[in-house]
């Protein structure tokens, strides 16, 4: 199995046996209103999700942490999807859970 994160904000179970997705969590990241003013007002044509850049699986008590570019971090429960973290990244979610 595999978990992968993207441009949707969703983060997926890959089974790479069966070749395919084998559940998906939806809307982990949700971003936070002023990032969102912020582009609007700067930019313009432009995609207002923020990727997930970084996905961690914990294989002994399946965990799943993923960070994004809207800035935060978001521990959820792998069996269940549920929630149990979410916080705020120094760096846009880029690099937060590359180290151990």
């Amino acid at each position: 199995m595999l978990a992968l994160g993207g441009d949707d904000r969703n983060v997926k179970i890959f089974d790479k046996r069966e070749s395919k997705i084998v559940q998906t969590f939806d809307d982990i990241h949700q971003g936070n209103i002023l990032d969102l003013l912020n582009k609007l007002l700067l930019t313009s044509n432009r995609s207002f999700i923020e990727p997930i850049y970084c996905v961690r699986w914990s294989q002994n008590d399946g965990m799943l942490a993923s960070a994004s570019g809207d800035g935060t971090a978001a521990v959820l429960d792998s069996k269940t999807g549920k929630k149990l973290f979410t916080g705020n990244t120094s760096d846009k979610g880029k690099f937060s859970l590359f180290t151990q």
